[in-house]
């Protein structure tokens, strides 16, 4: 069939899919050696890679030719890992068999196999591997069980298999206080919610942050979740987490439009705000969602001009997103540019402290003048973006004027904004760019290693060091690096 195709329609040959997977990475995946050498010899690539840097080797490479079984993954994962979390119960026995303490290897965020087995649903895979030795009552970093992690990736099977082999584990809690039931909810499954529930589980359970099964339903834009749940428990509609946000504050962030005209033609305020007075325009436009903000305007067109606590904006929480269109449609539906928040930021401030630099491009080209405005302790875009850490937006600030030796009131250059908040890659480019900015002090003396040491960032603090900084150095108070440190608990 190769054969036919290639001689009938050569140029398929060079055709790859959506993953950038070419015909020699499905013959490698395949194992015959004889298709895959007739199409290198045609003309294929046998370095090619796809979208996700594939080699032929990795495509294939299910044999023990070379490769270091203990090998791990960014995520130091181990070939158990990846076996398990895929279902594969034969590879999971065999490497168990010929390499038994791998059972009892975490990743770097302490998953074990039996994680990733209740994850793929294989019911045969994890009960093979606690009967193996692997502790079903295991956590992960976040001390989720084996139960979050199934509800998770809507295993029902597995889900069945757990309540049933461990009562008990139906009622624990991960370390942001949530329930499998929460995890149910965000995933959208309602035969395993409803047997969660059916099962024992509290309906009214919340998080840590107050967050009810309504609110996590709504975050991940569960539409047939989200109606299960109101006609289920009609109250919870009205219910809200511990920053005042309803389940409908969650949709308008989420995005789905479905979602919130349900909860609102159910009943719930469209004017409701959060405890920062953020209306659901707010929440739609701090996470770029344009459908959602198009909707709402259109049907709230005074809600434009509505502010938070804070003064802020719908466009400050556009440009915070770092989504042009966002906040070109709504400066389109008459938002001023040139507002400012409470403490006299502009859009610029807000998109600089955020890292992004499309959004940060499009201001400077737009409103030139911009550039230069301050907040009220004299902070300039450049301050934001050397406190957040984003090389690019700074340099591309210095680049179109922006002075590098800009002070905020209190005489703080960029280096002391890095500084501060641990910015290690921000803090090498600007000494090596302005070496003479090391030696600085603001208006109590403060050098930016005291903003190090109040940060805690030992990293940054030792590279100050090297490159000159005195350790003696002492603030106006006669403070030292240590009291600083001291000052902010940095252990």
């Amino acid at each position: 069939m190769t054969n036919y195709l290639v001689q009938t329609y050569p140029t398929m040959l060079h055709e790859v899919d959506n993953k950038r997977r070419t015909l020699a990475h499905n013959a490698a995946l395949s194992g015959n050696v004889a298709v895959l050498s007739f199409k290198i010899e045609r003309g294929i690539d046998p370095w090619c890679r796809t979208s996700e840097e594939e080699t032929l080797l990795h495509r294939g490479c299910i044999n023990e030719r070379g490769i270091d079984p203990w090998c791990r993954t960014s995520e130091e994962e181990t070939s158990l890992h990846r076996a398990c979390i895929n279902g594969q119960l034969e590879m999971t026995k065999y490497l168990v068999q010929t390499y038994p303490t791998m059972l009892h290897e975490v990743d770097n965020k302490r998953r074990t196999l039996a994680h990733n087995a209740a994850l793929s649903g294989n019911v045969a895979v994890l009960s093979y591997i606690i009967e193996s030795g692997i502790d079903p009552w295991c956590r992960t970093s976040e001390e989720e069980t084996l139960l979050h992690r199934a509800c998770s990736n809507d295993q029902l099977e597995v889900t069945k298999y757990l309540v049933q082999s461990y009562p008990k584990i139906l009622h624990e809690v991960d370390n942001s206080k949530r329930t499998p039931a929460h995890n149910a909810a965000l995933d959208g499954n309602v035969a395993i919610l409803s047997y969660l529930i059916e099962r024992g589980i509290d309906t009214w359970c919340r998080t840590s942050a107050e967050e009810t099964l309504l609110h996590r339903a709504c975050v991940n834009g569960q539409l047939e979740m989200t109606k299960y749940l109101v006609p289920t428990c009609p109250a919870m509609l009205y219910e809200v987490d511990n920053s005042k946000r309803t389940p409908a504050h969650n949709a308008a962030l989420d995005g789905i439009v479905a979602v919130l005209s349900y909860l609102i033609e159910r009943g719930i305020d469209p004017w409701c705000r959060t405890s920062e007075e953020e209306t659901f325009l707010h929440r739609a436009c701090i996470n770029g969602q344009l459908e959602m903000t198009k909707y709402l305007v259109q049907t709230y067109p005074t809600m434009l001009h509505e502010v938070d606590n804070k003064r802020r904006t719908l466009a400050h929480n556009a440009a915070l997103s770092g989504n042009v269109a966002v906040l070109s449609y709504i400066i389109e539906r008459g938002i001023d540019p040139w507002c400012r928040t409470s403490e006299e930021e502009t859009l610029l401030h807000r998109a600089s402290i955020n890292g992004q630099l499309e959004m940060t491009k499009n201001l400077v080209q737009t409103y030139p003048k911009m550039f230069h405005e301050v907040d009220n302790s004299k902070r300039t875009p450049a301050h934001n973006a050397a406190l957040d850490g984003n090389v690019t937006v700074l340099s591309y600030l210095i680049e179109h004027g922006i002075d590098p030796w800009c002070r905020t009131s209190t005489e703080e250059t960029l280096l002391h904004r890095a500084c501060v908040s641990g910015q290690l890659e921000m803090t090498k480019y600007l000494v090596q760019t302005y070496p003479t900015m090391l030696h600085e002090v603001d208006n109590s003396k403060r050098t930016p290693a005291h903003n190090a040491a109040l940060d805690g960032n030992v990293a940054v603090l030792s590279y100050l060091i090297e490159r000159g900084i005195d350790p003696w150095c002492r603030t106006s108070e006669e403070e030292t690096l240590l009291h600083r440190a001291c000052i902010n608990g940095q252990l």
